[in-house]
């Protein structure tokens, strides 16, 4: 959505700052450290995909640069594809 030269973020930047935000009301609200709600965070990430937030990273990193086009699937002829 844009308005007056407003753009909305992607998805993804939008949840970040969700995020962001409901920290850095519980550290108000609460008291509650930053060190405390990373390690709350680090759990959850562990819980969702089964391993650490950096291991997560270097995976797709390497994913991504391991990656090699696929020519078998243009071997087939343009109309059979």
């Amino acid at each position: 959505m844009e308005s007056r030269g407003f753009v909305e973020p992607p998805a993804s930047q939008q949840l970040w700052h969700e995020i962001t935000e409901f920290h850095e009301a519980g550290k108000v609200l609460s008291k509650v450290t930053t060190e405390e709600l990373q390690a709350i965070t680090d759990d959850e990430q562990i819980t969702a995909f089964s391993i650490t937030l950096e291991e997560r990273q270097l995976k797709l990193k390497l994913a991504t640069a391991n990656d090699e086009q696929d020519w078998d699937k243009y071997s087939v002829p343009p109309k059979m594809r």
